[in-house]
């Protein structure tokens, strides 16, 4: 493979648009800790490179093994990663990035028990969109970015959802 025809592989595999999301924000923490530009310069690069590859076109959209993937699964921790970018760029387009292309504002799904397929059932897929919908509340002031972690706190206290070690999970459901 040529190099472009490899980052365009890239983009579109299973975990490594994943591993770019967590490279972003350790990039990020260590710029908001210890002040390194350096770090700030390689996120925001790394965070422009994933946005130049997606113009316009829903992480949903992409096919991996001819299986459409939504977008919690398939980039884990990218609207993290783009909230991030925000909150150290102020740059607006990494906001509209998570609206538009990850649907972090909109997402909203019902808790799928004892499956990891469809996605919503993995916990891990789950918890961590909640979470980066609970880092946007905090910048904008929108209901619908509390449901999906209201669900999944009652469904830990009021359900089935703890296990008696106080985990989460069963086998990553």
């Amino acid at each position: 493979l040529g190099c472009e025809e490899t980052y365009d592989k890239s983009m579109t595999s299973l975990w490594d648009a994943h591993e770019m999301a967590y490279i972003i924000q350790g990039l990020i923490t260590d710029y908001k800790l210890f002040g390194n530009e350096k770090s700030l310069d390689a996120a925001v690069k790394l965070g422009d490179f994933i946005l130049g590859k997606f113009p316009g076109v829903p992480v949903n959209a992409i096919k991996v093994i001819d299986i459409p993937f939504p977008q919690h699964s398939w980039a884990l921790g990218m609207d993290k990663a783009m909230y991030d970018l925000y909150s150290v760029t102020e740059n607006p387009k990494y906001i509209d990035f998570a609206r538009e292309n990850l649907n972090t504002f909109g997402w909203d799904y019902p808790i799928v028990e004892k499956s990891w397929w469809p996605p919503e059932g993995h916990v891990y897929s789950y918890l961590g969109k909640c979470n980066a919908q609970l880092d946007f509340y905090g910048i904008e002031k929108d209901e619908r970015l509390l449901r999906s972690s209201r669900r999944a706190l009652s469904f830990l206290i009021n359900g089935e959802g703890l296990l008696i070690h106080g985990t989460c999970g069963r086998r990553e459901c």
